[in-house]
C-alpha cells in the first residue's frame, strides 16, 4: 500500500514509485561494495554446508580448524529524560542475562529460555553497541586479504528494490535462502544496508553465517582466531562442535 501525503491524499503511481527508489536499497549501488557477477566461484560454499538446520553447518562450511558461537548482544532501550523523544540503549551479554534470571549460560543457551521480556531483545547491532566494530576489527587481523571480502545478503528483505535489483544473479544456500552477492573491504561488515547472511575473505581464512531468524552467528576459522576472540570481553563467543 502506497504510503499518505501529508495533506492526507494517497499518491499517485508517479510520486509512489519516486518514493519507493528513494526509500528502498538498489543493490547494484552499494556505497564501497560491487556486486559479483560471476557466482560460479562459491560454488564450494554451496558444497560445504550441512542440508538439514539445526547445527553450525546450517551457516557455515565444514573443514575449520575451529568453530565458535557468537551471541548478538542484550539491547534494552529507556526514554531519554534529557532529550524527548531518542532514547538511551543498554547492552548486556547473555552470560549477564542468564544469571540475573538465575540461569546457567553455556554454550548452547537460547536467548528466550533465559530471559524475561523487560530485558529487551538481542541485537546484532545498535546506536551505542560497538559489538559489530569491534569483531570484524579482531577477524580483520586473521585474513591476508581484508580488502577482499564477499558478503551474502539474502534477497527476501522487504525493503530492496526490485525493480533494479531483480537483474542480478543470486547464490542460493542450503536454508532456501536466495542471497545477492557483493564484493568490498572488510570495513563494510560494520552497518551493511542489510543484515549480512554471510561473510568471507578471499583467502578462506575465516567465514561467519547467521540468518534473518537468528539472533546469534556461527564462526568458522582457525584456533588462534578463535582464541583471541574469546579473549575480548567485548565480544560473547563461545567455542562449540559444528555438529551441535
Amino acid at each position: 500500500m502506497a504510503p499518505f501525503l501529508a495533506a492526507g491524499e494517497k499518491m499517485t503511481d508517479e510520486e509512489y514509485d519516486a518514493w519507493y527508489d528513494q526509500h528502498s536499497i538498489d543493490m547494484t549501488n552499494v556505497e564501497g561494495l560491487e556486486v559479483v557477477v560471476d557466482i560460479s566461484k562459491l560454488g564450494w560454499l554451496r558444497h560445504a554446508m550441512g542440508e538439514e538446520g539445526g547445527s553450525a553447518l546450517f551457516s557455515v562450511p565444514e573443514g575449520y580448524e575451529a568453530y565458535g558461537r557468537i551471541l548478538f548482544p542484550f539491547e534494552k532501550g529507556e526514554f531519554n529524560p534529557d532529550e524527548p523523544g531518542s532514547y538511551i540503549y543498554h547492552y548486556r551479554s547473555w552470560a549477564e542475562v542468564a544469571l540475573s534470571n538465575n540461569k546457567t549460560p553455556h554454550s548452547l543457551m537460547q536467548s528466550v529460555a533465559i530471559s524475561t521480556e523487560s530485558d529487551g531483545r538481542p541485537q546484532s547491532g545498535g546506536t551505542n553497541s560497538t559489538f559489530e566494530a569491534t569483531l570484524i576489527a579482531e577477524l580483520s587481523k586473521f585474513t591476508s586479504t581484508p580488502s577482499e571480502v564477499t558478503f551474502v545478503y539474502w534477497n527476501g528483505y522487504g525493503n530492496i528494490n526490485e525493480k533494479t535489483s531483480e537483474r542480478l544473479p543470486l547464490l542460493e544456500l542450503p536454508q532456501g535462502r536466495q542471497c545477492y552477492v557483493l564484493t568490498g573491504d572488510s570495513g563494510r561488515f560494520i552497518r551493511p544496508p542489510l543484515r549480512i547472511q554471510l561473510c568471507v575473505p578471499e583467502d578462506r581464512a575465516w567465514c561467519y553465517g547467521s540468518d534473518t531468524d537468528l539472533d546469534y552467528a556461527y564462526l568458522a576459522c582457525s584456533q588462534a582466531c578463535l582464541d583471541a576472540l574469546c579473549q575480548n570481553e567485548s565480544i560473547e563467543i563461545y567455542q562449540i562442535d559444528p555438529g551441535e
